[in-house]
């Protein structure tokens, strides 16, 4: 009896053992989607938006129109806000502070805060922030994509607030 408890007690540290690691891997791949948001809008390139959201991905924009269903239907947004930038020689950041995240199996969901600011040369010429709700589904090469992405607007200093 003694050597099945063992038994099974290890197979419980395995097991949690692995988990933990899994989502420590699941959370940087996580991460990545965020770090290549963020070069995006640094680089002004859509292509980058397009690699990190599903086909058919589901958007939800602050309107009262409803969703925008796969990528077709909301991609134009970022190509003409990218194009007016660089048509005026300006840059680009966008930020991201979390609230929460949790991952299971192959969705993850992510709650924050985003700040985008547009500058040009030394001088910063508007901050808009916002807050947002999305879901990531782990695709087959390991990598996650976003499958659903909400936000509305929020004051800058809810961000802020948010270390």
């Amino acid at each position: 009896m003694r050597i099945i408890l063992i038994v099974f007690v290890l197979s419980i540290v395995a097991c949690a053992t692995n988990t933990e690691s899994h989502t420590a891997a699941d959370k940087a791949a996580i991460d990545e989607v965020y770090n290549t948001f963020t070069k995006a809008y640094e680089t002004l390139d859509a292509e980058l938006i397009k690699s990190i959201y599903e086909e058919d991905a589901i958007y939800m924009p602050p309107s009262e129109e409803g969703f925008e269903l796969g990528q077709s239907a909301f991609i134009g947004g970022f190509e003409n806000m990218f194009k007016y930038s660089k048509m005026n020689n300006h840059g680009m950041t966008i930020a991201f502070r979390f609230q929460d995240r949790d991952i299971a199996n192959d969705l993850a969901y992510d709650i924050g805060y985003y700040k985008i600011t547009r500058d040009s040369a030394d001088t910063v010429l508007g901050t808009a922030s916002g807050k947002f709700i999305t879901i990531l589904k782990k695709q087959e090469d390991g990598s996650w994509k976003f499958r659903a992405d909400g936000y509305n607007g929020a004051p800058v200093s809810a961000f802020d607030a948010l270390q």
